[in-house]
């Protein structure tokens, strides 16, 4: 996979991503998804290569620029941790060399995680000064790698090589500094340096920057199935994202008279992903009780929601069912219900003594019994997803009752007509960020580990067309973006 646009002269931050698991290829430029791609074939695993690791040499070609730094992660990042590494809040997990090119001199370039240092073969090295954070309104550090200065003598150092000063409005800031390659030394004005104008003109270096209060929110969407039909409902799945921001406003117009907020939806990667829910009393349900969520599986056996000791409902991808296990006396009832991947699914699990009931979309579609009446009790957190085993798709909802629902209240609930009698705590997921799922009936606030926000809408179409479906997305600083595709509907 190759990205040539978007790669332009200057610095530019540059992460590649790949995911065994779903065989997805990205390429991060600046911070932003611009280019990704499925692989087919094989098994999905990297080959392995006795060969040594180069940097700056591949195929006998080699590379003409310069880089200031090279980081290897054992993990695929997420795209948050992606933005965080691209403004200087590096992700440690999954680190396992970095090098920081911070040296100035010699033949070596020090792994500061592993051991993995490496031997510098014909290239130079080059002082330039960094401006870094500088997106952000209220400061602008300036950092110069291997080199002591004072800047105009006005702004002191914070820390070796680091140096900041306020911003209070956007506009064009000239900054001037200088190097000392041969000696180190701070330049203060008003000092005699006689007989080294040479040395100081050549060192002299300036930094025109544009400072801007806020880098907006870039809209983007996939939408499935690919090639819609009149019968299909469409489901659109936002991939916008902000850099210094919080998207909190999405807009879909569907080109066809018809707009939606759409749904926020939690994704979890299937690692370790996870919301914890304490262990509160009110969720040692034992005998009767229903579960009712609305899931969208990426196709790996994992865990939806479990309390340790007690019980789990987990999907089993080869039988595209689900189970309940009751872990306290070892049984299970799993449904025949088929859930294929990437497709939304209500369901609603009902217990009333050992009977156990399956719904799908308000219909009960099997039944089954457990071994023993009652789960056991433990103080054990409720997790939705799980520390091990975690769930590998998207959650719009989870509701828990202390009652066996009817089949007219699961039908009910399937089309919104929400049942609240013995409802003990509802997630709606419809915060759209932040770290925590707020029970909204009972006081079973959720931490969320992990676990990213999506938007979702669903539409479908009465005629064949070509629509233009468009996005507009709105963050927490105001800023706005939009996005329109076509889409063919045969």
């Amino acid at each position: 996979m190759e990205r040539q646009k978007d790669i332009q002269p200057g610095w530019n931050h540059v992460a590649c991503t790949y995911n065994a698991m779903n065989r997805e290829m990205h390429i991060y430029v600046n911070g932003y998804d611009m280019a990704n791609i499925t692989t087919t074939g094989g098994n999905g695993t990297i080959s392995t290569s006795s060969s040594p690791l180069y940097i700056g040499k591949v195929w006998g070609k080699h590379f003409k620029g310069i880089i200031d730094y090279v980081r290897i992660y054992n993990m695929s990042l997420s795209p948050l941790e992606i933005q965080q590494n691209y403004n200087e809040n590096v992700t440690l997990k999954g680190l396992i060399s970095e090098w920081k090119f911070n040296e100035g001199d010699g033949n070596v370039v020090h792994d500061k995680i592993g051991g993995n240092n490496g031997r510098i073969h014909g290239s130079i090295w080059y002082n330039s000064g960094n401006v870094t954070n500088m997106w952000f309104m209220n400061k602008i550090e300036v950092r110069l790698n291997s080199t002591s200065i004072d800047i105009e003598g006005e702004w002191k150092p914070q820390w070796e090589y680091n140096y900041s000063f306020n911003i209070t409005k956007k506009g064009h800031f000239k900054i001037a500094f200088l190097l000392f390659k041969s000696k180190t030394e701070d330049f203060v004005i008003g000092n005699d340096y006689a007989g080294e104008a040479d040395r100081i003109s050549r060192a002299y270096r300036e930094c025109h920057l544009w400072v801007v209060t806020h880098i907006p929110p870039k809209a983007n969407f996939t939408y499935y199935p690919s090639n819609p039909a009149t019968r299909d409902i469409i489901t659109y799945r936002d991939c916008s994202l902000s850099i210094d921001g919080k998207i909190i406003n999405w807009s879909w117009n569907f080109g066809d008279g018809n707009a939606s907020y759409g749904k926020n939806a939690l994704i979890f990667d299937g690692i370790d992903d996870h919301i914890d829910c304490d262990n509160d009393s009110s969720l040692d349900i034992t005998n009767n009780c229903t579960i009712d969520f609305c899931f969208n599986p990426n196709g790996t056996r994992s865990t939806l929601i479990h309390k340790d000791g007690v019980y789990g409902i987990y999907f089993l991808p080869s039988k595209k069912a689900l189970r309940l296990y009751d872990y306290a006396h070892g049984s299970f009832v799993d449904s025949n219900n088929i859930f294929e991947k990437n497709e939304w699914h209500h369901v609603t699990m009902v217990k009333s003594g050992k009977q156990v009931k399956w719904y799908k979309n308000g219909v009960m579609t099997s039944k089954g019994k457990l071994t023993d009446e009652a789960f056991a009790i433990s103080n054990s957190s409720l997790y939705i997803s799980s520390l091990n085993n975690a769930f590998n798709g998207a959650m719009t909802y989870l509701r828990i009752y202390n009652r066996a629902l009817n089949d007219t209240e699961v039908e009910n609930n399937y089309y919104g007509n929400i049942t609240t009698n013995g409802l003990i705590s509802w997630w709606k997921f419809d915060e759209g960020h932040g770290k925590i799922a707020h029970d909204c009936i009972g006081k079973n606030d959720g931490a969320i580990h992990g676990a990213t926000w999506k938007n979702y809408a669903w539409h479908g179409y009465a005629a064949k067309g070509i629509y233009i479906v468009t996005l507009k997305v709105k963050d927490n600083n105001g800023a706005e973006d939009d996005i329109s595709k076509a889409i063919k509907v045969t």
